[in-house]
């Protein structure tokens, strides 16, 4: 039976609500997956019911960033107390970090005789974690550019004129933040942020407890690559489509890996060992 630990909704950037995740998780029979929005835990209570009702294993995540050198690093949490005051309130101010970087990157674009109006960007992000492709999706809607990808290559990738940095936590952060809040912290889609064997080994003397090693992005070499590094250095292993939903560039791709089962059970036992510290 398979898993799928790495998904967005509407609470982030994705196109899906919580609820509609967990149904097609059902229909095409998933034991369990994970809702891991960016610095959001907005979607978590209504995905738990909806898995109550559907007898569907769910686990409560998220997915927060970082940065180390010019790589943007990427840390899921898994299993964590969504309820935890600590947790929610540093995520409150990290999502008012991103509404500010978002209105500086629409100011920026203006100057660049792309206008569009923030109110819009708010209202496509539906109250959840504003980011990037919410104000890539506007400029799509007003024809300024073709598509999402061509708004990142243009402007609003790092290094283009309407690009602007990230407050971010730093990956010991992070990791101790998932750690206090009784969860367990994997590093996602490493190839994607080409990570190496040197700064892994950085990442899991700072605690981190896992590593994704199946992902969409990932070739079938990169797999075989993370899975051996895992197991070298002690890692756990997990893995997740990064499914945004529908007309996302990945396509709807929930689901779509055959991940295992198997790797549920180690990441619930360690994360029960952080919930008793």
């Amino acid at each position: 039976m398979a898993v799928d630990l790495h998904l967005h909704s509407t609470a982030s950037d994705g196109t899906l609500s919580p609820a509609e995740i967990i149904a097609k998780a059902h229909e095409i029979n998933l034991t369990a997956i994970a809702l891991t929005d960016h610095d959001s835990l907005a979607g978590i209570r209504e995905a738990l019911d909806a898995s109550i009702k559907l007898s569907l294993t769910f686990v409560p995540g998220l997915e927060m960033s970082s940065e180390y050198g010019d790589r943007d690093i990427h840390i899921l949490g898994y299993f964590i107390d969504y309820t935890q005051p600590h947790l929610t309130e540093t995520l409150a101010g990290l999502r008012v970090a991103r509404v500010n970087r978002a209105r500086t990157m629409v100011e920026r674009l203006a100057g660049l005789g792309l206008e569009i109006d923030f109110a819009e960007v708010e209202q496509c992000a539906h109250g959840g974690a504003m980011g990037r492709p919410h104000v890539a999706q506007i400029l799509v809607k007003h024809g300024l550019v073709t598509d999402i990808s061509e708004a990142f290559a243009r402007f609003i990738g790092r290094g283009g004129p309407a690009y602007a940095s990230k407050h971010v936590l730093t990956t010991a952060q992070i990791i101790e933040l998932i750690h206090r809040a009784g969860g367990v912290a994997s590093l996602a889609h490493p190839g994607v942020s080409r990570v190496d064997e040197p700064l892994l080994r950085v990442l899991k003397d700072g605690g981190l407890d896992a590593v994704e090693v199946w992902h969409t992005d990932h070739t079938l070499e990169q797999t075989r690559y993370f899975k051996q590094l895992a197991f070298e250095l002690d890692l756990m292993v997990t893995g997740g489509s990064d499914c945004h939903g529908f007309g996302k560039s990945r396509g709807f791709v929930l689901g779509s890996l055959g991940i295992p089962d198997e790797i549920i059970e180690p990441l619930r036992t360690r994360a029960g060992a952080y919930k008793v510290r």
